[in-house]
């Protein structure tokens, strides 16, 4: 905690580094390279894991140096064009345009995307939750028979933490069920 207050600290307060540098690249029209380094975000790209954020970084590498060129080729190829939400003609946008009228409502849309697809890959492991909770809390009558444990006598806790370093004995042996 003490350490992102002083990054915070030496990039707003003393103004020592911009906030969001980015960079123009002259050599790619419309492309851009930046990052937004705030400990906040930082934070956030500790907790969310290494796939995600490559996910993410991936998604942005898309954004910003395939998509944003892609806009300024039409917009030289079509100089009166105008898409909504921009207001203005797409060859009149620099990168930082084409990022807040476009490329940021893509992002958004991939990740709204790629939640919904969580959510309905998820929908069967929550159906089944609910009912057992619902069953739980009503105290139906009758032995448990969603319990697989309970059924099959046996513990399948091996299953899950087999290979992990704690679960096997100082031998190198999987340690059995009592």
């Amino acid at each position: 905690m003490g350490l992102a207050g002083l990054y915070k600290l030496c990039m707003s307060g003393v103004k020592l580094w911009k906030e969001v540098p980015t960079w123009d690249l002259k050599w790619l029209k419309g492309a851009s390279l930046g990052i937004d380094a705030t400990p906040a975000l930082l934070g956030v790209g500790y907790i969310i894991g290494p796939r995600i954020a490559s996910l993410m970084m991936a998604g942005a590498a898309l954004g910003y140096l395939a998509i944003a060129p892609l806009l300024a080729f039409v917009g030289t190829s079509a100089p009166d064009l105008v898409l909504p939400p921009a207001t203005e003609a797409l060859s009149a946008l620099d990168p930082a345009g084409i990022r807040n009228n476009y490329i940021k409502y893509i992002g958004a849309g991939a990740v709204a995307f790629g939640g919904l697809v969580s959510l309905v890959k998820a929908i069967p492991v929550i159906v089944t939750s609910f009912g057992l909770g619902i069953r739980e809390v009503a105290g139906s009558a009758g032995p448990r028979t969603g319990n697989v444990r309970a059924r099959s006598g046996t513990s399948r806790w091996w299953w899950s933490s087999w290979g992990r370093p704690s679960s096997r004995s100082a031998s190198g042996s999987t340690p059995t069920a009592t």
